[in-house]
C-alpha cells in the first residue's frame, strides 16, 4: 500500500462515507466518488467525485515539513505525467485539485497552482495559497508569524468537494 493510500485516503474515504450517508438521510443528492488505481493512464488524479459537477482529486504526501520555512517542500512522488494532467485539465476549464498532507498538516491547491509550485516552493508558500484557508476550518498557529496558520485537521468532505467545485 503506498503511503497516499494510508495517510491520505484512508482519513478522505471515511468523511465521504460519512457525508453521502447524511445527504441520503436527508434525502439529499449525495455524492459518488470513485478511487482510481492508474488504470485511468499515467498522470490521471487518485480520485474522480461527482456532485452536480464532477473532477478529480490527486492524494499525494510527505512525512515530515521542511525544518526552515524557507526550505522548499520537495514532494518526490509527483511525476512529470501528473503535472502535464494538472496542467490540461486546468486549462481545459476541468475541476482538478491536489490534496496533500505533509506531516500532520492539509493542504488543497488548485491543479493549475499545483503544477507550478507542487513541491518547489517552501512549505509557507504552500500555507499561504492553501485553500483550506483561514476560513475553512480548525486552524493552530504556526511559529512566530501569526499570520500563519497550519490545518491540523482533515476538513469534511463538503468542505472538500464544494471549495473543488462541486454543486450539490
Amino acid at each position: 500500500m503506498n503511503p497516499e493510500t494510508s495517510l491520505v485516503w484512508h482519513p478522505l474515504q471515511g468523511r465521504l462515507k460519512d457525508l453521502r450517508m447524511a445527504c441520503l438521510a436527508n434525502e439529499e443528492r449525495a455524492p459518488h466518488w470513485n478511487r482510481i488505481e492508474n488504470i485511468a493512464g499515467s498522470g490521471f488524479p487518485d480520485l474522480w467525485w461527482a456532485w452536480g459537477t464532477s473532477g478529480t482529486i490527486e492524494l499525494k504526501q510527505r512525512g515530515t515539513a521542511p525544518v526552515r520555512e524557507d526550505t522548499p517542500c520537495v514532494i518526490e512522488s509527483i511525476s512529470a505525467d501528473q503535472r502535464l494532467f494538472w496542467r490540461q485539465c486546468s486549462e481545459a476549464g476541468g475541476s482538478v485539485h491536489v490534496l496533500t498532507r505533509v506531516g500532520r498538516e492539509w493542504f488543497l491547491h488548485e491543479g493549475g497552482w499545483a503544477r507550478q509550485w507542487l513541491g518547489i516552493v517552501p512549505i509557507a508558500d504552500l500555507r499561504r495559497h492553501n485553500m483550506l484557508g483561514p476560513h475553512s476550518h480548525q486552524y493552530a498557529q504556526q511559529g512566530e508569524d501569526k499570520g500563519t496558520f497550519q490545518q491540523v485537521e482533515l476538513p469534511d468532505a463538503r468542505t472538500i468537494l464544494l471549495l473543488c467545485g462541486a454543486r450539490p
